[in-house]
């Protein structure tokens, strides 16, 4: 089950991660790690939520404004897939530069 969406931005994009949760919450969306936080792509807060998840271990749904998804787990930096975090972060860094 879903715990939380972070959304204080107004965008296309918080509207749907809104939504994405409370469909997940209400049980009428499936497939969302339990747990999963819902993240707006186009948030100016986006970074540093995804990249506390990911070092919390925490899933997370990156909603972008075209509706598409992306789902994240988090796994701690001594876990054998610790490589995520890296890899979270290279792919965050490439998205500040283009904005």
């Amino acid at each position: 089950m879903a715990t939380r969406v972070d959304s204080t931005h107004s965008s296309e994009a918080s509207g749907l991660a809104f939504e994405r949760f409370r469909d997940a919450l209400e049980g009428r969306a499936t497939g969302y790690p339990r747990g999963a936080i819902f993240v707006p792509s186009d948030a100016p807060y986006t970074q540093k939520t995804l990249l506390r998840a990911l070092r919390e271990g925490q899933p997370a749904v990156v909603v972008f404004p075209d509706g598409q998804e992306r789902i994240v787990r988090g796994e701690s930096p001594e876990s054998p897939g610790g490589s995520h975090l890296a890899a979270a972060r290279a792919w965050l860094a490439g998205r500040g530069s283009r904005a």
